[in-house]
């Protein structure tokens, strides 16, 4: 996987979701590649906090780049790693703070990081759920409410949504184990909650494979009902972006200036990924001859 974005134009992809132009696709490092990029504004810069896959460890870590004034984005810089794979890191800013959610359903928690020196210094502030493992966590604000979309595995199911209320600052737990949407075509969620007059949901559609593409949808929540109306879709099988076809698309967020995606590139071949598979296999042996003895 790899990062785009772009300066907004009149329209959002969602509006317009045929026209991909003017996205500046990043380049990956040897050892990373890049997705679920969530981007957001503090002072002059707006900062784009992403998954850095490590291909050495084979796993998640969070990280971040920076886009300056003139639209000049930054070597990506590693922010918190933790022993489980982590990825999509939903961030915002609260009473001047800001703090991540990342996905780390390997630990079979759901837990909240705060800056300690914003951007470079994250630290575990809380756990919000223990024992549950919970995938693409999103909040929303809406109507004096906080509710909590996700994504919970059940037998490696992820066709599942569930949608619980958030009653100073704890998390209805009962409410995340109840879904409120059965369908691998559009439960997933990809991205935060889109202001646009109406409230937009970003979600993926897996239906086919992973990354097949994205789904718009308006939502509403009467009467703590919840119900959607898909509005456009974005197919990620061929897609054509900066002039290079990519096969998927998981995620879109955007900001008062930007709108950042990800997108799925061509498998090459990659030395330090090799090295990272015999280093895998390695310590999983090592272990199991520990444990025998």
């Amino acid at each position: 996987w790899c990062l785009a974005f772009r300066k907004r134009n009149s329209k959002l992809l969602f509006e317009s979701p045929k026209d991909m132009s003017n996205f500046t696709v990043i380049k990956n490092s040897l050892r990373y590649w890049c997705a679920d990029p969530f981007i957001i504004r503090k002072d002059d810069y707006n900062y784009v906090f992403f998954e850095m896959y490590d291909r050495l460890k084979r796993k998640g870590v969070i990280g971040y780049r920076k886009i300056d004034s003139n639209g000049k984005i930054s070597p990506m810089k590693k922010v918190f790693e933790d022993s489980c794979h982590l990825s999509y890191p939903f961030i915002f800013e609260k009473e001047g703070n800001y703090y991540i959610i990342p996905e780390s359903n390997g630990k079979k928690q759901l837990y909240l990081l705060k800056a300690v020196s914003f951007p470079n210094q994250w630290e575990i502030n809380r756990i919000l759920l223990n024992e549950m493992r919970l995938v693409d966590t999103t909040f929303l604000k809406y109507d004096g409410q906080v509710y909590v979309f996700t994504t919970p595995i059940v037998d490696d199911n992820i066709s599942l949504l569930s949608v619980s209320k958030v009653y100073n600052g704890i998390i209805d737990r009962e409410k995340v184990t109840i879904p409120v949407l059965k369908d691998k075509s559009r439960a997933r969620m990809a991205g935060r909650f889109i202001d646009a007059g109406n409230l937009i949901r970003v979600s993926q559609n897996c239906s086919q494979a992973y990354g097949g593409g994205i789904v718009f949808s308006e939502i509403s929540l009467q009467k703590d009902r919840f119900s959607e109306k898909i509005i456009s879709m974005i197919d990620g099988n061929g897609l054509w972006v900066a002039g290079r076809r990519f096969d998927g698309i998981h995620t879109y967020n955007c900001n008062e200036e930007y709108e950042v995606i990800d997108l799925k590139t061509e498998n090459k071949f990659n030395l330090i990924e090799c090295f990272g598979f015999l280093r895998n296999k390695v310590t999983s042996l090592f272990h199991k001859i520990k444990k025998n003895k």
